[in-house]
């Protein structure tokens, strides 16, 4: 199932909410689950993990790809990609109870031929929460985002101009919470606020 297993919130409950607790956004489809990215949150912040096989991707190197994005409990929000910091470190709000707002966390952009190139896992059972995305609602000519934004309690999402929000969802084992939009659109993006697009930050 995709739901989270009993055992994984029962241990992040009991760690404070804010220990160990892995999400996953998936496209589901026949042949299982296509691992788009993980989400880590952990006491030191609240990191977007990209698994990627650079030789699938026709990447030459010798260092790890390792994409992620990663937003600490002081505020510094960054993006590394083998080893290097791709742009430089911005500083944000604190991770702290006087969070407010919405503050985006990453975007990343793909088309539906791209998931053919990601890891496919069986089940999905050593996540707290998974976002799936019907393999058949992603139209190949497309193209698509998905965008994750940390939310304090009743703030909305950040939006993209002249996109369409397909499908969403929440992450709520902690505040902030961390929310998931599946966006569509024909032109190349234009995000409301700070936030970043095809891996690269926007200030």
């Amino acid at each position: 199932m995709l739901d989270p297993t009993l055992d994984s919130v029962a241990r992040i409950a009991q760690n404070g909410r804010m220990e160990g607790a892995v999400h996953a956004i998936v496209v589901r489809d026949a042949q299982g689950l296509h691992l788009v990215a993980r989400i880590a949150r952990r006491p030191s912040g609240i990191f977007y993990l990209m698994q990627r096989d650079a030789k699938a991707f026709q990447i030459d190197s010798d260092k790890p790809w390792d994409p992620h994005a990663s937003y600490h409990v002081d505020g510094w929000h960054q993006f590394k990609s083998f080893g290097k910091h791709e742009l430089p470190k911005v500083k944000r709000q604190p991770l702290d109870s006087d969070f407010s707002g919405a503050q985006a966390l990453f975007a990343q952009s793909f088309f539906p031929g791209d998931l053919y190139n990601l890891r496919v896992i069986v089940e999905a059972c050593s996540f707290v929460d998974v976002f799936a995305i019907p393999r058949e609602i992603l139209c190949p000519g497309d193209n698509y985002t998905i965008a994750v934004d940390l939310l304090a309690p009743g703030a909305g999402r950040l939006e993209f101009s002249g996109a369409e929000a397909v499908l969403e969802h929440s992450f709520l084992d902690a505040s902030p919470c961390i929310h998931a939009t599946l966006w569509r659109w024909g032109d190349a993006p234009q995000r409301d606020g700070e936030g970043t697009t095809n891996g690269a930050a926007r200030d």
